[in-house]
């Protein structure tokens, strides 16, 4: 048991550890004067690793897969055409 929590407690959405950020207090401007991720940040998702992107990738297609067939799923279970003539007749 003790492996299988091991190996489960190493999979997580992390791209870095904890002791990897740094924050200095003020926000990091661009040339432009703009808000900017910092050279070099790890929180940036272009400085993110191919299987970060997939996993993140993927997950955000089940979530939203999920959450369009979970609000579509019951529309099936009305019967809304019984109450109007069929389509022969107009």
């Amino acid at each position: 048991m003790e492996g299988i929590t091991r190996l489960l407690s190493r999979v997580n959405a992390k791209p870095y550890r904890g002791r990897d950020v740094r924050y200095d207090g003020a926000p990091f401007l661009n040339d432009k004067g703009q808000v900017d991720f910092a050279p070099g940040d790890v929180e940036n998702p272009r400085n993110w690793s191919t299987g970060r992107r997939a996993f993140v990738s993927i997950a955000a297609i089940m979530l939203l897969t999920n959450a369009t067939f979970a609000s579509s799923s019951p529309s099936g279970t009305f019967k809304v055409g019984n109450g109007f003539p069929p389509a022969d007749r107009l």
